[in-house]
């Protein structure tokens, strides 16, 4: 990258498929969400990396891709992962529309600490000021299939699904 004299390495380290950064105060988050036991970036590793990094000029920011882009994630905490509906039933995909279950539910209040506790754990690692929240591909046709989400955006007078992400 210096050679090049790219500075900035934008590190999306967690994703759908995989959720390979060491978590310590959340253990089965790395161990159900890995790919597999040798698949795990170590805190101590990523702190190699990032000092490796500077000393070539170049910043690493880690990206926590949420709310969509969660399938990892949701291996440990299926609790917080909005259900997709179809037909009147609950787990349906809806292909290239939606998956079974996908995106974070903001309408679950216990989500928001364990979220924040990543984010944490994340900025403790990463010195950078920044961290990448992703924030793209938040397929809506979930939310918009999900009777609970829809009630929960009537009692806040919630009438965009901008609003909820």
């Amino acid at each position: 990258m210096s050679y090049n004299k790219l500075n900035v390495l934008h590190w999306h380290i967690v994703d759908d498929q995989s959720f390979p950064f060491e978590s310590i105060k959340y253990p089965k988050l790395t161990q159900n969400g890995r790919y597999s036991p040798a698949h795990v970036y170590k805190q101590s590793e990523i702190k190699d990396i990032i000092d490796h990094a500077r000393l070539r000029g170049i910043r690493v920011i880690p990206e926590f891709d949420s709310p969509g882009h969660v399938d990892a994630f949701g291996k440990s905490f299926p609790q917080f992962i909005t259900v997709c509906w179809k037909d009147g039933k609950p787990y349906q995909a809806i292909y290239s529309v939606q998956g079974e279950a996908e995106i974070i539910n903001p309408t679950i209040e216990e989500v928001y600490p364990v979220v924040r506790d990543v984010i944490a754990e994340m900025k403790s690692v990463f010195p950078d000021e920044y961290i990448h929240l992703g924030m793209d591909e938040v397929y809506y046709e979930c939310w918009k299939s999900n009777p609970n989400i829809s009630e929960w955006m009537r009692k806040m007078n919630f009438s965009d699904y901008n609003q909820l992400e």
